[in-house]
């Protein structure tokens, strides 16, 4: 028996020093080479470029005698090399921030190119249209839910209509809710707040989401994290309704997510917008891998995420949606 177990000790020691050893690492030579990110909305008159410069061991402040410049349909349609400089809190990465006003409409072909020096980074990006949908709203008074005030619900559905004979891809924004408090004798707005999200389904199947599992130290740790999922950003495709459409479904009910007026009180108006894009095949893979990535953050066991880069020249993302907003108005919530 001692035989057995010192066989087995000398097997584990063998094992263990097998292990342990220095590499060889050393990637100091390694060319630096520049970052661009640019996620545009074609719906926007201004668009953000970010550059910075991956080195060996970190992520260093652009160059500073960089242009940016913008073909839209292959005509110069601006050109930029005065920058701003951004500090993340966050990563603690030095930005240089191009501001670049150009107007887009779906259909155009968009080409960035940045001139460092005697080198270039340029990247490629077509304009998806805009996508359709369109909304309806019910609402009704649920009096056993509130004891003094009729209690109204409001449900609000998002029905979206598929570009058909092609593969697309969507983004679903949060609705955001403003309320609107009104003078009773000269009918003027005294005030406005807004800013406040209606939660979206994520268990609905068109996300593809699920709940992301962590080793249970870390969850004792985080509570929170029994919570995850893996689509924070709601994009989907249209494999589940190709060239038909899908609904979306909300309930937005007074004492939530709308201030209940009092009765002394200023009357009150709701509106809530509705933001849906239709996104590029690039894009939508860049989101993928993004929500892996933040997924990946939280998981000390997850393998590293490769984000997808279509810039040639250097290494980032170009991509640019087009969005719908839609505004709808809710009955005054006083009857």
């Amino acid at each position: 028996m001692k035989h057995k177990k010192s066989i087995a000790v000398i097997a584990y020691l063998l094992l263990f020093t097998s292990c342990v050893g220095d590499l060889d690492y050393d990637i100091s030579s390694v060319v630096e080479i520049p970052v661009l990110s640019a996620l545009w909305t074609a719906d926007a008159s201004q668009h953000e470029v970010y550059l910075c410069t991956s080195g060996p061991y970190e992520i260093k402040e652009a160059e500073e005698d960089i242009t940016i410049q913008c073909y839209v349909n292959g005509v110069l349609k601006e050109e930029k090399n005065e920058y701003e400089t951004i500090n993340d809190p966050y990563s603690k990465i030095i930005l240089h921030k191009y501001l670049m006003n150009v107007g887009l409409v779906g259909g155009d072909h968009v080409k960035l190119i940045a001139l460092i020096g005697d080198k270039k980074m340029e990247a490629e990006a077509n304009v998806p249209s805009a996508p359709m949908v369109k909304i309806d709203t019910s609402s009704f008074q649920d009096y056993a839910s509130a004891v003094y005030h009729n209690y109204r619900i409001y449900d609000v559905t998002l029905t979206v209509k598929d570009e058909p004979g092609k593969e697309n891809f969507y983004r679903l924004f949060s609705p955001t809710v403003f309320t609107e408090a009104w003078d009773d004798e000269t009918g003027e707005k005294r005030s406005e707040s807004g800013g406040k999200y209606v939660q979206i389904d994520d268990k609905d199947p068109i996300f593809k989401n699920i709940d992301l599992v962590f080793p249970k130290e870390i969850t004792l740790e985080l509570p929170f994290l029994s919570h995850a999922i893996s689509n924070d950003t709601h994009i989907f495709s249209d494999e589940l309704f190709s060239d038909e459409e899908y609904q979306f479904h909300f309930q937005i009910a007074q004492g939530s997510y709308l201030p209940y007026p009092v009765d002394d009180g200023d009357p009150l108006t709701y509106r809530v917008r509705f933001r849906l894009a239709q996104l590029s095949k690039e894009e939508y893979l860049y989101l993928v891998a993004a929500n892996a990535a933040a997924s990946a953050i939280l998981d000390p066991f997850a393998e590293p995420v490769i984000m997808p880069s279509n810039i040639v020249g250097g290494l980032g993302v170009f991509c640019i949606r087009n969005g719908t907003d839609e505004v709808i108005s809710l009955k005054p919530g006083r009857f």
